[in-house]
């Protein structure tokens, strides 16, 4: 399918309307238009960053053709394909004495401070991974900004819990991070294409979904983007 879909889009032109997860935007986009270029295709895309309920209100309302994001809040009117699937990991100052264990259990950071990314659905994502080892993390702050977050980590003001992580370990203000497994039994984190599932696709969109099987899922495009606990610490989650 994903064969057919590029050759295919080689013989189609057009503009696709792409929703996107606000804060994988940065990470997955450019991989993407990368990928259209290396095949040259001859498809354009009109990219719009939303939040989760945003991403699925708009999906429902047909103001964007399909959407590139998290499957943490299923719907029945919307159809998720995996492509994607990680665990979440701590982000840390890298001068905090946590940050230099290979691996952290979340009983470590409850008496600690958490800067929450507060976007809808997603705050209740990486709460429920405290709820669910009867938990409560101590929240300082909230913010809807993915570098704000990680400034004010960088600058001492607490944790993090994430997802995506960029090649550099360091803060729009220059301050170093540290990027720590966790070492509990974590819910994973879906990424993938999400569409209206009674939609039929058209040739164009097929052809951009095969290009994005191809390139996040089969070639994983995205893998340095994410942080994998130790060997030993995996092996300790899976038992």
């Amino acid at each position: 399918f994903d064969q057919a879909a590029h050759d295919m889009g080689k013989n189609l032109s057009g503009t696709i309307q792409v929703g996107c997860f606000t804060p994988t935007a940065a990470f997955i986009v450019p991989i993407i238009l990368q990928a259209l270029q290396d095949r040259k295709l001859n498809i354009s895309l009109q990219v719009h960053e939303a939040d989760l309920d945003e991403l699925n209100t708009m999906l429902a309302q047909g103001s964007i053709d399909l959407a590139l994001t998290y499957n943490m809040s299923p719907s029945p009117s919307i159809e998720f394909e995996t492509l994607i699937e990680e665990r979440p990991y701590v982000l840390l100052a890298k001068n905090d004495p946590l940050a230099q264990k290979a691996a952290i259990s979340l009983s470590e950071l409850v008496d600690q401070d958490m800067v929450s990314l507060s976007l809808p659905i997603t705050q209740q994502f990486f709460l429920s991974i405290f709820s669910q080892l009867k938990l409560r993390p101590k929240i300082r702050h909230q913010t809807k900004s993915y570098e704000l977050a990680r400034s004010l980590v960088g600058a001492g003001e607490g944790y993090a819990i994430m997802i995506m992580r960029p090649v550099t370990a360091r803060a729009y203000n220059g301050n170093e991070l540290a990027y720590v497994p966790i070492l509990d039994d974590v819910p994973t984190a879906q990424y993938g294409l999400a569409l209206i599932n009674r939609a039929i696709p058209t040739k164009l969109v097929e052809a951009f979904a095969g290009v994005c099987r191809e390139t996040l899922f089969s070639q994983q495009a995205a893998h340095q983007y994410f942080v994998r606990p130790p060997k030993k610490a995996e092996s300790s989650c899976r038992s």
